[in-house]
């Protein structure tokens, strides 16, 4: 659409613009030729000889101001655009994308969501210019289904494609992505949690939560223990290198009854070593004895 914008230029719109300034009339001069004149501002439209739209006066009438309207022999088809085709949904842990085969004469796609296949229907984009979407909002433990619309420059929208279906993966397992890295090529009884191949006294589980390495025996990061002299009180130190295991520091009197005394101290790192410090201060009267020890336990 021609639009004649503020009165300092004139300008394509889009499709669906009905403003006033997008109104043009037609001034008959003779020979079947025409004066197109903007009725809001009463400039009239010409073309110069670079191709460039621009406005004149409302009165001129030289050439160049002068239009004809030729019916072509073959029009161009006015219509909807093809129903996107060969669509599909791929999904990993964090996202559902949809793919599709580019449609000619589409300038803009429309892409829903339903968590039924058969709706209601609601839209996530509708101005998506490329032939892939992401969706970003899926959560775990829910199918959605799919469908896509194309629309022209003229503003003509396709039926929607035929219904595609995705749900999120499940988050990938950080132990067995550490096993696989660590202990490839052993025998699966070696790769359990609490197997111990290198023979080191650690399982393969603390082994992950310490940050040590299940197939060298001279990587032990085991807990270390020690008194502190001005409180009398015992401080246990070891590396929180993992997020998704459950740290406990449990105290006994007697090795017998142990109780949970702190739960994931520190901050998680691979590199700096927590430290905590047992609240109990241990003297010949009470208690004589003070046992620290760590508990972990996979998710």
């Amino acid at each position: 659409r021609l639009r004649y914008f503020n009165g300092t230029y004139v300008g394509l719109a889009p499709a669906t613009n009905f403003t006033a300034q997008s109104e043009w009339r037609l001034v008959a001069d003779q020979h079947g030729w025409f004066f197109l004149a903007h009725p809001q501002s009463g400039a009239r439209l010409r073309i110069d000889s670079a191709g460039t739209l621009l406005h004149g006066s409302g009165t001129a009438s030289s050439d160049d101001y002068k239009w004809r309207f030729i019916r072509p022999a073959a029009p161009d088809f006015v219509g909807p655009p093809a129903t996107p085709a060969s669509v599909l949904a791929q999904a990993n842990s964090t996202a559902i994308t949809l793919s599709w085969a580019a449609v000619t004469d589409a300038v803009r796609y429309s892409v829903f969501r339903a968590t039924s296949p058969s709706g209601p229907w609601t839209a996530l984009n509708s101005n998506v210019t490329a032939t892939t979407y992401t969706d970003s909002t899926a959560v775990l433990g829910t199918t959605y289904h799919y469908q896509l619309t194309a629309t022209s420059l003229l503003a003509y929208t396709s039926t929607p494609s035929a219904t595609v279906s995705a749900a999120l993966l499940p988050p990938p397992d950080p132990f067995a992505a550490w096993v696989a890295e660590y202990l490839p090529s052993r025998p699966t009884a070696e790769q359990l949690p609490g197997a111990d191949p290198d023979a080191d006294g650690l399982s393969n589980l603390l082994e992950y939560a310490l940050g040590g390495a299940p197939a060298n025996p001279a990587s032990t990061p085991s807990p270390s223990v020690a008194l502190e002299p001005a409180s009398s009180t015992l401080a246990i130190t070891f590396m929180r290198a993992r997020a998704d295991v459950l740290y406990e520091i449990m105290a006994s009197p007697d090795l017998v009854n142990w109780s949970v005394v702190g739960t994931n101290p520190g901050a998680v790192s691979a590199v700096t070593p927590v430290t905590f410090t047992d609240g109990i201060s241990v003297n010949a009267s009470s208690p004589p004895r003070r046992f620290l020890r760590l508990r972990v336990t996979a998710p």
